[in-house]
C-alpha cells in the first residue's frame, strides 16, 4: 500500500513540475504614446486609457483584451488559442494584421501601430474603439482609418498568389525573365536553391543550364516571430505576440530541353543545270544571335570539295547565314548571303544534316571567228565551221555572212575545238584545227584562207611547132591502129 501511495504521489509530482516547466514566463512592458489615449466602449461602459506600444521580451506586441488594463509585467506565455473566443478564420486574420500592419515595409510610424491595434479590437464586435487626444473620450478623435484602408489594401494584394506559368521550358544556354503580373512574388523565397531559378523582386529568372526537369517550390516570407503565442496573468489584459504561422506555398515546373543540332552541309550547285560544281568555292558561316564568323582551327573561311562543303562541327538552335568570298572559275560571284536558322521543328537528313543548295550563274561568252583572204585582207564569206568542246562533242556549225563573221553565243568558260569543214568558193580550206581557250566576253579568232590559182591558158610562139609536132604523131598512131584493126 506504502509502494502504491509513493508512486502515486511521484507521478503527481512529476505532472506539477511539468505544468511548471511548460508554463514559460515572459516579461510585458508598455512604452505609452503622448496625447494618445484609447476608448473602449461596450454595453455603455467606457474603457479607456493611456495607449501604449506593448512589448512581450521586447517582441512588438498587441491587446486581445479590450475590457482589462496591464497591471503587472509577468505574464505566463501559452499557445492556446483556444482560450479567446475568436475562430480560426479570426486568428488568420489577426495574423495578417499584426504581419502587413505595424513594422512592414512602409509601415512603421505610430499611426500604423494604431491603425493594427484597431483593426484586431474589431474583430471583437461588442466593442467600439477609437482613439482621442485626452483621458476618458475627451480632446480631438485621431482618426487612422486611412492607415487601416493601406493595411486591409496590403493584405489584400498579398492574398493573391503570384501569377507565373505551371510549366516553364527552354533550351540549353537560353535565359528568361518572368514578371509577376500580381506584383507579389516579392513577399516570396525559394524553398531550396536551384541551379536555374532565382527570384529578384517581383521577377523570376530561369537560366537554363543542363537538360533536366525540376519542380521549383516557392513560399511565403516569414519576417520576426514565425509563431504566435498569447501572454496571460490573472486579472491582466490578454495580449499576444503575432505572427504568420502558415506559409503559403506555390510550384511550377521548369524543364530545360537539349538543343537541336545539326551538321550544315552546302551543295554548290549551276544554277542552269543543277548539277554539282566541281571547283573549289570558299565561303564564312556567320552566327546571327552573335555577329561572329565561324572559325576552325584559326581559320574563318570554308571551302568545298567536289562540290560539297561539309562544316566539321555542329550547328546548335539559332540563326545563321553563308556568305560566297570567293567564286568557282566561269562562274559569277553569289554575293548575296544566305540566312537560314535551325529551329525545334527543322527537317534534318537522317536526323543530322542540314542541306542547303548554294548556286552561282555561269558566265556566258561570245566566239566570233573572223575568215580573212589570205592575201588582200579581205572578209570572206560562206566559211563553215564546227566547233568542239574539250570532250570532242560537238556543239555547233556556224558559217561565215558577209562581214566574213561567224559568231557562237553562250558559251561557257572552257576549251574549244574550231574545225573549218568548207571553205568559201574559190579558196584552199584551212584543215588546221585550232584550239580556242574561253575565259573572257568576247574571244575573236582570225582564219585565212588562200585563193585557189587558174591554169596558165597562154601559149608560147616558139612552142608552136612543137605543139603542131605533138598533134601529128597522135595521129599518125591513131591510124596506126585503125588499119592493124582491118586485117
Amino acid at each position: 500500500m506504502k509502494k502504491i501511495f509513493l508512486v502515486a504521489f511521484l507521478v503527481f509530482g512529476f505532472f506539477i513540475l511539468s505544468n511548471k516547466v511548460s508554463a514559460e514566463q515572459v516579461t510585458v512592458t508598455t512604452d505609452f504614446f503622448d496625447n494618445v489615449y484609447s476608448n473602449r466602449k461596450k454595453d455603455g461602459i467606457t474603457y479607456w486609457g493611456r495607449f501604449a506600444y506593448i512589448k512581450v521580451d521586447g517582441q512588438i506586441a498587441y491587446c486581445l483584451d479590450p475590457a482589462n488594463i496591464i497591471n503587472t509585467s509577468v505574464y505566463q506565455k501559452s499557445e492556446n488559442f483556444g482560450e479567446l473566443n475568436l475562430s480560426y478564420l479570426d486568428i488568420r486574420k489577426i495574423e495578417n494584421y499584426a504581419y502587413y500592419g505595424y513594422g512592414y515595409e512602409g509601415h512603421t510610424s505610430k499611426e500604423y501601430y494604431m491603425a493594427t491595434q484597431q483593426l484586431i479590437w474589431e474583430l471583437f464586435p461588442e466593442f467600439t474603439t477609437y482613439y482621442t487626444t485626452r483621458s476618458n473620450q475627451q480632446g480631438d478623435v485621431i482618426d487612422v482609418s486611412s492607415y487601416m484602408q493601406e493595411i486591409k489594401d496590403t493584405i489584400a494584394k498579398y492574398s493573391n498568389p503570384p501569377k507565373i506559368p505551371g510549366y516553364i521550358s527552354g533550351k540549353v544556354g537560353q535565359s528568361i525573365m518572368i514578371n509577376d503580373e500580381n506584383n507579389v512574388l516579392n513577399e516570396y523565397v525559394l524553398e531550396k536553391e536551384s541551379p536555374n531559378v532565382s527570384l529578384n523582386g517581383n521577377q523570376l529568372i530561369v537560366n537554363f543550364t543542363e537538360p533536366m526537369v525540376e519542380r521549383v517550390i516557392i513560399k511565403r516570407k516569414l519576417r520576426g516571430n514565425y509563431r504566435s503565442f498569447l501572454c496571460l496573468a490573472d486579472n491582466n489584459q490578454t495580449v499576444s505576440v503575432l505572427g504568420l504561422n502558415h506559409q503559403d506555398n506555390y510550384y511550377f515546373d521548369v524543364e530545360t530541353l537539349p538543343m537541336k543540332k545539326a551538321v550544315l552541309r552546302i551543295y554548290k550547285t549551276d544554277s542552269s543545270t543543277e548539277k554539282l560544281i566541281e571547283d573549289r568555292v570558299k565561303f564564312r558561316i556567320k552566327d546571327l544571335n552573335s555577329n561572329k564568323y565561324f572559325t576552325y582551327n584559326a581559320n574563318d573561311i570554308f571551302e568545298t570539295d567536289n562540290g560539297i562543303l561539309e562544316l566539321p562541327f555542329e550547328l546548335e538552335e539559332g540563326n545563321y547565314s553563308i556568305e560566297e568570298i570567293e567564286a568557282p572559275y566561269g562562274y559569277y560571284l553569289n554575293d548575296e548571303s544566305y540566312d537560314f536558322s535551325i529551329e525545334e521543328d527543322t527537317e534534318l537528313i537522317d536526323e543530322k544534316y542540314l542541306d542547303i543548295y548554294f548556286m552561282n550563274k555561269p558566265i556566258l561568252c561570245n566566239l566570233i571567228i573572223n575568215k580573212i583572204n589570205k592575201d588582200t585582207k579581205e572578209p570572206l564569206k560562206g566559211a563553215k565551221f564546227e566547233i568542239y568542246n574539250s570532250s570532242n562533242e560537238l556543239i555547233d556549225t556556224i558559217t561565215t555572212d558577209d562581214s566574213g563573221k561567224a559568231v557562237l553565243n553562250n558559251l561557257r568558260y572552257g576549251t574549244y575545238y574550231a574545225k573549218e569543214i568548207e571553205a568559201p568558193v574559190g579558196y584552199i580550206i584551212d584543215d588546221v584545227i585550232k584550239t580556242i581557250e574561253i575565259n573572257k566576253e568576247e574571244t575573236i579568232i582570225d582564219f585565212y584562207n588562200q585563193k585557189i590559182k587558174a591554169p596558165d591558158t597562154n601559149i608560147n610562139k616558139n612552142s608552136f611547132p612543137g605543139v603542131i609536132g605533138i598533134f601529128i604523131v597522135a595521129i599518125g598512131v591513131f591510124l596506126i591502129k585503125n588499119i592493124k584493126k582491118s586485117l
